[in-house]
């Protein structure tokens, strides 16, 4: 009875039981893709906010996509990482750190409390290497 009801609480919480590298990274993948979609298609280096640099409807719609899409999104793999992180290799680690780092800026930023400048660049050894680990399991 109490595995069966830890299973249900599991499957509820769209935790895996026995995680592996690859489901892990895959879960990861996804979140990240759609905060580079975001970014890519209304953040500041976007077609449309270089088309019209000065139109506050698109930058709203920025604002939007970090509050709404990038801030819970970096959430869920931070919460993702900090639950699985000992499955990471010692030298993942180091990329782990640097991403979880970034993601508290960058919320710092988005709420006011820092400068863009203060902001930790997204470390594109992180996406590297859940994009490896991601594609490991494709074999």
């Amino acid at each position: 009875m109490k595995a069966a009801h830890e299973a249900k609480v599991l499957e509820r919480l769209d935790i895996d039981a026995n995680p592996s590298k690859v489901n892990i990274a895959r879960q990861v993948l996804v979140l990240l893709m759609e905060n580079r979609e975001s970014w890519v298609q209304y953040g500041p280096g976007s077609a449309i906010a270089r088309r019209e640099p000065h139109n506050e409807e698109v930058h709203a719609v920025w604002i939007s996509e970090r509050l709404s899409v990038i801030v819970p999104n970096n959430r869920k793999i931070s919460d993702i990482l900090k639950i699985n992180r000992l499955i990471f290799s010692p030298v993942e680690q180091e990329a782990i750190s640097s991403f979880l780092i970034h993601t508290r800026s960058y919320e710092r930023w988005v709420q006011d409390d820092i400068s863009y400048s203060a902001v930790v660049r997204f470390p594109t050894e992180f996406e590297a290497m859940i994009k490896g680990a991601a594609d490991a399991g494709a074999q």
